[in-house]
């Protein structure tokens, strides 16, 4: 959607103990952009208030504008807007926020910040509410709904999906910002607080209003304001690392160096466990490499060890090796897949008889039993769980 640049979407901050994002935080669905990842037509049915508002789970990074749209709503709309956070507010706050607002008009709008913080249960509780009308509900949340929600949520709540604000929307924040503030920073600061808020606008105004609260004297370079105020959007249980993990994976199966390094570092330096890293290379070694290259596990152990021997930050260099190693070595599903086969053949034949020839006994079967076994035991013979490919060292073994 075009940006109008000239538009003026703040007023003079008001209340100077507050925050900047929250003093400059627009009041009105007038005063917004239109968040990223709305498409017109959306957008337009949402400011225009003869359509009926219903029940909504917003979905974003942080930054991207979730909560300035829910009370950009509450104040656009004819509701009665109240608004939680599931991080301090649980099922009695609504329960006591519902009987303390009396049913009619307007109606009730409920926001409910973080609500991937409700468990299943505790999400439980809205769907009466929201089902015979009492509340027009409102969820924000960053976490895939997919995974944080109840397929019954989200089943009476339409989802709209919200992305960072690109750099087109963050230089129109920043101008508009500034010049409410009668302010001016170097050009180049603008361009590289733009590149590093990757999409959050907050982040984008935090790191603006530490500048302009420092003195000539103090203020550090554009490199050194930004390297304090760099962070990565990570969650150790959320939708962050099961991407990251999934990335790196595909990175070193691939091939590509470059990506599986960035990949598996920056979980390292979110505070994923290096361990967990650690342990998927292991399973990457004998899964995805096998005997293409006999070493990988071998390495990928002793990156291991080498890491519970030297802990951070040494230990990085044995797991860069280690994904180096991983990445370039030639790649062979043979041994995963003679696992597989050998666990499918198994669970249909599970108590094939063993010749006595490969046992110890000194006993010895009847030739009846002997013959029996055999014919059992040709059906075993007659398998091929482990078929080495054209690849690296195993290019070498029989077929």
């Amino acid at each position: 959607m075009k940006r109008s640049v000239t538009q003026t979407l703040f007023d003079t901050p008001s209340n100077p103990k507050l925050p900047l994002a929250e003093q400059v935080r627009p009041h009105s669905l007038d005063e917004m952009l239109p968040p990223c990842g709305i498409s017109p037509h959306l957008w337009k049915n949402i400011c225009n208030p003869k359509i009926a508002l219903q029940s909504m789970i917003f979905w974003g990074p942080p930054g991207s504008g979730k909560t300035t749209l829910a009370r950009a709503i509450g104040k656009t709309r004819d509701v009665l807007f109240k608004e939680l956070s599931a991080v301090n507010a649980g099922v009695r706050e609504v329960r006591d926020l519902v009987k303390e607002t009396r049913q009619g008009t307007p109606p009730l709008l409920l926001f409910l910040d973080e609500v991937h913080r409700f468990n299943r249960t505790q999400q439980d509780i809205l769907l009466p509410l929201i089902e015979e009308g009492r509340i027009i509900f409102i969820g924000a949340t960053t976490e895939n709904p997919s995974f944080a929600l109840s397929p019954a949520l989200l089943s009476r709540c339409g989802l709209i999906r919200l992305a960072g604000f690109d750099d087109e929307a963050l230089t129109h924040i920043l101008s508009s910002v500034l010049c409410s503030l009668e302010k001016t920073i170097p050009e180049n600061l603008q361009a590289a607080l733009i590149h590093s808020a990757q999409g959050d606008a907050r982040l984008l105004l935090r790191t603006l209003e530490r500048y302009l609260s420092m003195e000539d004297e103090n203020i550090p370079s554009s490199a050194e304001l930004l390297s304090e105020q760099s962070h990565i959007h990570y969650d150790r249980s959320g939708d962050h690392h099961f991407d990251s993990i999934s990335a790196f994976i595909k990175s070193m199966r691939s091939g590509d160096t470059t990506q599986a390094l960035y990949y598996g570092l920056r979980m390292i330096e979110a505070g994923e466990d290096p361990l967990y890293v650690l342990r998927r290379m292991i399973i990457f070694a004998s899964e995805d490499i096998g005997n293409a290259q006999p070493q990988a596990l071998m390495i990928a152990n002793q990156a291991l060890e080498a890491y519970k021997f030297l802990g951070l930050p040494e230990g990085k260099i044995a797991i860069t090796q280690a994904i180096c190693f991983l990445s370039t070595a030639p790649k062979s599903r043979a041994s995963y897949n003679a696992l597989r086969n050998a666990e499918k053949f198994i669970k249909s034949h599970p108590n094939i008889p063993i010749m006595s020839e490969l046992t110890n006994s000194p006993i010895r079967e009847s030739p009846e039993d002997k013959a029996r076994i055999e014919k059992a035991a040709a059906t075993l013979n007659s398998q091929t769980f482990y078929c080495p490919e054209d690849s690296g060292y195993e290019a070498r073994l029989p077929k």
